[in-house]
């Protein structure tokens, strides 16, 4: 995914990332912890263009699979058309999954 974000968005990605080991690193008292009420919302504000970004690439992943269903279903009607016209009565059709 990296490949696909601008310099700033793999810096603002490093600066997450380092958040997030902060806050399971911190030694979490049982009293009121600022530190990762701060660090949370920190968070939160630098973390919008990362959700907008997984649901773009959630949104193609599944377009892809409805792409890749539809080719298979043609390649699964070929393949019966082939076997219905195939003089060697060796061919088979491609399994589907």
């Amino acid at each position: 995914m990296t490949d696909l974000l601008t310099p700033e968005q793999r810096e603002g990605l490093a600066g997450i990332r380092k958040a997030v080991q902060d806050i399971k690193l911190h030694d979490h008292e049982r009293r009121e912890d600022w530190f990762c009420t701060n660090l949370t919302g920190w968070l939160g504000e630098r973390s919008g263009w990362l959700v907008a970004r997984l649901d773009e690439a959630h949104a193609e992943v599944a377009s892809l699979n409805l792409d890749l269903a539809a080719m298979r279903e043609r390649v699964r009607v070929l393949g019966i058309a082939y076997e219905d016209h195939c003089c060697c009565g060796r061919c088979t059709v491609p399994a589907s999954s």
